[in-house]
């Protein structure tokens, strides 16, 4: 994509498969938990339970670029 792993985001719903190869790899990872399944995550990766929440998610995380400024 041409962007450095630390300005990526992956969000995925396997912790296994998608957020910790993620995070070993450098990305910052959302972990998509969707209802009540799945465990709970280390601290230092958020969880959301429905896609409706990625974006106060983003915003709270301070992940949400500027419209004009793409990576």
């Amino acid at each position: 994509v041409g962007c450095p792993a630390a300005e990526c985001l992956m969000v995925g719903d396997s912790y296994d498969a998608d957020v910790e190869p993620a995070t070993w790899a450098g990305l910052r990872a959302v972990w998509f938990a969707q209802g009540d399944r799945g465990g709970r995550a280390p601290d230092a990766v958020a969880t959301i339970h429905h896609l409706a929440d990625l974006p106060a998610t983003l915003e709270r995380l301070g992940l949400l670029p500027a419209p004009s400024q793409p990576c």
